[in-house]
This record gives structure tokens, C-alpha cells and sequence, in this order.
């Protein structure tokens, strides 16, 4: 049997890992340089700097719509009890992994929030008033998605580490009580004898589950509408989260296939 765990782990090469790091690095760089050689006398032109936030805009809600669609995923099987969904529900939650990341670069996109959005210095008019101001502007444009965020992502770790503690409880029988190092450690403070708390977990993932779906059905339509649809402020539709939405879920089963034949 525990032959069989250890085969059945999967380690990333070395060499990819390196190569994973100089994407990373080489991302970074290339988005400062974006930064800094955008305005009116640099050769690249003035929309220099649009064009880099629109591109770090459209990665962070790519990337985190992806991450929200493996939680998500992982939530449906929970609810519905699929049994054909069991050998695919760690993946989804191994994007649990990037929410961090995600919200990082969120706080970014804050920082552009100039750049990106014209309500900000030049707010739409209808008949000389502006109309959306009480929406748009940027004291309740940051407050309100940064506590979205907080609170999707808090709920998301929550379910993702009730969901995966028999897991680890199981890998450290089998492999070793120190595998998973300082993390697993966390994970399983306070765990008690394996068979109660795996009918224990299970029960509280069942109450998660019906929150949390019920939560980001909300949070990603907000946030679709905000970091998404206000970038032009005169153009609206009541279907565009339901459409994000989707769209994300469309994403991260094109990367479950990915990563599950590979």
C-alpha cells in the first residue's frame, strides 16, 4: 500500500520548476518595463501603460476565475454526491493554491485603477449628472470587492481544508508522519481518531458546500461587474456575471483535461 502511495505522488521535475520560475520572473520584468517605458516621448507611445494594465487585468481575472471555477467544481460534486467526479475533485481543489496569488494581484489592479477605468476622472453623465458616481468611485469600488474577495476566498479555504484533511491524515499514515512537513502539520492540529473525524468533516463539507456556492454565485458576478463591465461605464447587462461565470468554468474543465491526460 505504500508502494502504491508513493507511486501514485506527483513531483514536478526540477527543470520545470526552473523554467516555471524564469516565466514568472520574466513576467514580472516585463511588466515594469511596460510600466516605465509608457508616456508621450517614449517610443513605445503613451498607450504603453494602458495596454500593460489591461493585460494584467485580463491575466488576473483569467487566472482567478480559473481558481474560483476548480472551488466551485469541487463544490457542485460535493452537493450532488458524484461518484464520477471523486478522481477529479483534488485537482479542482489544488487550485485553492493560487486564491492567495489571485487576491495579490487584485490589490494590484487597484493601483491602475486610474489607467484602466475613465469613471475615475471622468464619470458618465446623464443630462449633466453622474448618475453612477454613488457606485463608481474608488472608496467603495476597493472596499467592497476587497471584502468580496476576503470572504470568498476565507469560506474557499475553509471547505477546500475540511474537504482535504482525511487526505493528508491518510498520506502521513501511509507515508510517514513527516510527510507534508510544517503544512500538513497545521492542517491537522486539533485531529482526532481518523474514522470520526472523516463522518465529522464529511458533515461540515455538506454544510460549506451550500454557502459557499450560494456566496460565489454573488461574489464573481460582483466582480465581474466591476473589474470586467465598468470598463466601459456607459454599456451595462444584468447577464454578465452568469456569463463570467460560465465562462470560468469552461476554463478550468479545458485545464482539468489538460492536467488529468498529461
Amino acid at each position: 500500500m505504500k508502494d502504491i502511495a508513493e507511486k501514485s505522488l506527483f513531483i514536478i521535475p526540477e527543470k520545470i520548476k526552473r523554467l516555471l520560475w524564469a516565466f514568472i520572473i520574466l513576467g514580472i520584468g516585463m511588466f515594469i518595463a511596460g510600466l516605465m517605458t509608457g508616456g508621450e516621448d517614449s517610443v513605445l507611445g503613451e498607450d504603453s501603460v494602458l495596454r500593460t494594465w489591461q493585460a494584467f487585468l485580463i491575466n488576473t481575472v483569467f487566472w482567478a476565475g480559473i481558481a474560483h471555477a476548480g472551488i466551485f467544481f469541487s463544490v457542485i460534486w460535493q452537493l450532488t454526491d458524484a461518484k464520477w467526479g471523486r478522481p477529479f475533485k483534488r485537482l479542482a481543489e489544488a487550485c485553492a493554491g493560487f486564491l492567495p496569488i489571485s487576491f495579490l494581484m487584485f490589490i494590484i489592479v487597484f493601483f491602475g485603477s486610474n489607467v484602466l477605468y475613465e469613471w475615475t476622472h471622468n464619470p458618465f453623465l446623464h443630462h449633466g449628472v453622474a448618475v453612477k458616481a454613488g457606485w463608481l468611485n474608488m472608496p467603495f469600488f476597493v472596499s467592497r470587492n476587497i471584502a468580496w474577495l476576503v470572504l470568498i476566498y476565507a469560506v474557499s479555504w475553509w471547505f477546500v481544508k475540511t474537504s482535504i484533511k482525511p487526505d493528508i491524515a491518510l498520506a502521513r499514515k501511509l507515508l510517514g508522519t513527516d510527510w507534508g512537513g510544517r503544512f500538513a502539520d497545521k492542517m491537522l492540529d486539533g485531529y482526532g481518531e481518523h474514522e470520526d473525524e472523516v463522518i465529522r468533516l464529511e458533515k461540515l463539507s455538506r454544510k460549506i458546500a451550500p454557502a459557499l456556492a450560494i456566496l460565489y454565485a454573488f461574489g464573481a458576478s460582483f466582480l465581474a461587474w466591476d473589474f470586467v463591465m465598468t470598463l466601459d461605464q456607459e454599456w451595462f447587462s444584468t447577464l454578465f456575471g452568469v456569463f463570467f461565470i460560465i465562462g470560468n468554468m469552461h476554463a478550468f474543465m479545458g485545464l482539468m483535461l489538460v492536467i488529468s491526460v498529461s
